[in-house]
């Protein structure tokens, strides 16, 4: 993923694998330290994430489809102690955020495609 700079977990398949992701969104680059709290090897995957005010989960699910694999990515944010001025700003400026989310998971799941599409041939 170009747009993405991975540090490596312990393993491949190790629960609790800790790494640091580094992305840029709206201009500015911000690298955010992930875990994976689930594995189970080719069926399911849980990554989870707290940064700015927020606990952040990843799901992704894969299913048999055919002569291939559906993947479902599920994510979600729950923001977290936040005053009311944090309310506030996340009500004017959450819908700003929401695209810039949604963009940045398009992008994750055309670059999983793509990988897929290589390594099958």
């Amino acid at each position: 993923m170009p747009h993405v700079s991975l540090g490596n977990p312990r393993e491949p398949n190790d629960r609790c694998a800790r790494r640091r992701e580094t992305r840029v969104l709206f201009g500015k680059s911000s690298t955010e330290e992930m875990w994976v709290t689930e594995i189970d090897p080719e069926k399911r995957s849980v990554v989870k994430a707290s940064s700015h005010g927020a606990d952040y989960t990843t799901v992704f699910t894969l299913e048999p489809a055919g002569d291939g694999t559906t993947l479902t990515f599920h994510f979600s944010a729950e923001a977290t102690g936040l005053g009311a001025v944090s309310k506030f700003m996340m009500k004017v400026f959450g819908s700003f955020a929401l695209k810039a989310t949604t963009k940045a998971i398009r992008r994750d799941l055309d670059d999983i495609a793509d990988a897929a599409g290589k390594r099958a041939g």
